[in-house]
């Protein structure tokens, strides 16, 4: 039971079964002195406190960290009337980690100090320890995702090099008024394929690149392929059109693509509007049609169906479920890589079996999909043969429903993809001299510079983030000298292997 009284100065205090929290004297001057006595060597983003109670702290941790943000971490629910005082507040309950990151994000908690009131912390020791180990699951999934970025940060810079220095039939889409029929290559895909065939001239067809080999495998040539992913494995699935140069390929600057799917195919630029492609795509002057970065290149697809139809979009293979035996539709390119490893000791029903459990990213997936409303979920359809999990509002069909549904579709404008002459293989050295101009340049731009903060801050993310911390302090020339060398190291490795590969 806490117990709020007055303090020597006249100040509110309190007590927790007899013991006070604040100093009975002066509770202002006690908190003062908490603040000026932290140990801090950086610049943090961001100041988090375990329980401070009256909320004392606040004013001056305002006063020492004018450029950070203020946070406090609540152990009980009496102190509530105090937290105005805060930039923001969290509770110390089984959900803190997840609230911590969602609300400082993984740069702001790399750059954060903690500290403990250390009398909260003797008279709320189980919701102390509790919030202790939240804040370090909090920071551990920061620290992850900060390393991830970093690595496909760079994977994405190189692979957008790429993009725009090899691409040669650049290829814009015009809007139409036909239903589209989104494939991605979940089982129940093999379930829709001779409705596919069959009313094959009255849809325009997007597949995703998974989707790719199925399909031509059951001779059904697709309008657009689109490949989002940035992986080296994601190419594989494209390799398929090493034997169909005329279909067209959606891809965003950033994706693995083959380098003959460069050179031979139709491409169309998905702009996300972020680094790198954003500098890349302005200068050399891509056509490109607007995408939204998402966990599953599904999702993308079926956003950029919406936008070139104001008719319906079926999904097919959008199973986005743990499946006994295979989870996607035969063939596919990663399943016939896996069988080559499968032995005696390893057979394939070990590898199906193991595959088919539950899926942490199916779950996002569908968590992304059942959140949408609106438009969306008005215009997006599925085919659900088996037994699916729901998708929020969207519809899922029956195999006979969906039948039904082609047989009396009428023949609409489908969108149309045109090939621009002026983007295509004229422009081709004039777009390289740009890039190789943009990569010297951004190598040695002083790091101060507005455009160097820019790249960066997308190249480097962990780098700079430990160069920004250490600003006007000790350890300052020794991350701005470790940010710098890696930019170098990095810019002059990219930029060798681009001049190889023009000769």
């Amino acid at each position: 039971m806490i117990d709020f009284s007055k303090a020597r100065n006249g100040s509110l205090t309190c007590s927790v079964g007899g013991k006070y929290l604040h100093s009975v004297y002066n509770p202002e001057r006690e908190s003062e002195r908490f603040v000026l006595q932290l140990q801090c060597d950086f610049s943090p983003k961001v100041v988090i406190l375990t329980e401070p109670g009256l909320s004392y702290c606040a004013r001056f941790l305002r006063q020492r960290f004018p450029c950070a943000k203020i946070a406090a971490i609540r152990f009980c629910k009496d102190f509530s009337k105090f937290d105005a005082e805060w930039d923001f507040v969290f509770f110390a309950d089984e959900n803190l980690d997840n609230a911590l990151f969602n609300v400082c994000g993984e740069e702001m908690l790399s750059s954060a100090l903690f500290a403990s009131w250390q009398s909260s912390e003797t008279l709320f020791p189980s919701e102390s320890e509790r919030a202790w180990q939240k804040i370090k699951s909090a920071v551990l999934k920061s620290r992850d995702i900060l390393a991830t970025r970093s690595f496909f940060s760079k994977r994405w810079l190189k692979n957008s090099v790429r993009f725009f220095s090899f691409a040669q039939k650049m290829a814009a889409v015009r809007a139409g008024k036909s239903d589209i029929v989104v494939a991605a290559s979940g089982p129940s895909l093999k379930l829709a394929m001779e409705t596919l065939k069959k009313y094959r001239e009255k849809f325009f067809l997007i597949a995703v690149s998974s989707a790719l080999k199925p399909l031509l495998s059951n001779k059904i040539i697709p309008d657009l392929c689109i490949s989002t992913d940035g992986g080296q494995w994601a190419k594989r699935h494209l390799e398929i059109l090493f034997e169909n140069p005329e279909i067209p390929v959606a891809l965003s600057a950033e994706s693995a693509t083959p380098y003959f799917v460069l050179a031979k195919n139709p491409v169309v630029s998905l702009f996300y509007g972020d680094a790198p492609e954003c500098v890349f795509a302005k200068n050399c002057g891509i056509p490109a049609i607007k995408a939204f970065r998402n966990g599953t290149v599904s999702g993308t697809a079926v956003q950029c169906a919406l936008g070139l139809t104001n008719a319906r979009v079926f999904c097919c293979g959008l199973d986005l479920s743990e499946a006994k035996g295979f989870q996607h539709t035969q063939p596919n390119a990663l399943d016939e890589i896996n069988a080559g490893f499968e032995n005696r000791l390893q057979p394939r029903s070990t590898r199906l079996s193991l595959s088919g459990r539950p899926n942490g990213s199916l779950s996002l997936y569908r968590d992304w999909f059942s959140a949408q409303t609106g438009d969306f979920a008005e215009r997006v359809f599925r085919l659900a043969g088996a037994k699916l999990n729901p998708l929020g509002n969207i519809t899922d069909l029956s195999a006979e429903n969906f039948e039904d549904i082609f047989k009396k579709m009428p023949k609409k404008e489908k969108p149309a993809i045109k090939t621009d002459s002026e983007s295509s293989f004229e422009n081709l050295e004039k777009r390289r001299e740009i890039i190789k101009k943009n990569l010297q340049e951004i190598k040695n731009l002083p790091i101060k510079d507005e455009k160097s903060v820019f790249w960066l801050k997308n190249v480097f993310p962990v780098e700079f983030l430990q160069y920004e911390k250490y600003v006007g302090f000790e350890k300052q020339k020794y991350a701005e000298k470790d940010l710098l060398d890696k930019r170098n190291e990095f810019f002059s490795e990219i930029i060798s292997d681009f001049e190889k590969k023009l000769q």
